[in-house]
């Protein structure tokens, strides 16, 4: 029972990376300015520092959720990160590839875990009406 839990606990946390977006250290969730490159390392920054409200809020469906389901989201999201891979220490995007009416972008990156490994991973961003925001 404890390795289903566990296997669904990684399945969810993969999701989670995968819906990744934004980094660094601004103070704002706000993306206008941004693109997705710029955008998925914000929100990876986020979660180097452990800023998980604000990570949550750089999700593209962040306004439809209610506060408490964006704690639980945030709570969720850095549970997973810290027992499962040691929390992420580092991010590097490497690549966009946009859609032919450029409203989505996938951004191709690398993570670098704490517990030592890395992974490439291509997140989904879409545009808005705020800049672009990840998807699920």
């Amino acid at each position: 029972m404890k390795k289903v839990i566990l296997v669904q606990l990684a399945a969810l946390f993969a999701a989670v990376v995968m819906m990744s977006c934004g980094g660094g250290n601004a103070s704002s969730t706000q993306t206008k300015d941004l693109g997705p490159k710029e955008t998925q390392e914000k929100f990876v920054g986020y979660v180097i520092d452990g800023k998980w409200d604000k990570a949550v809020d750089m999700l593209s469906d962040a306004d439809k959720a209610t506060p408490e389901q964006k704690a639980e989201f945030a709570e969720l999201l850095k549970t997973l990160s810290q027992e499962m891979t040691g929390g992420v220490k580092s991010y590097e995007a490497i690549e966009e590839t946009y859609s032919k009416d450029s409203t989505t972008c996938k951004v191709k990156g690398r993570y670098t875990y704490g517990n030592g490994t890395s992974k490439e991973a291509t997140d989904k961003l879409k545009k808005t009406e705020k800049g672009w925001a990840c998807t699920l």
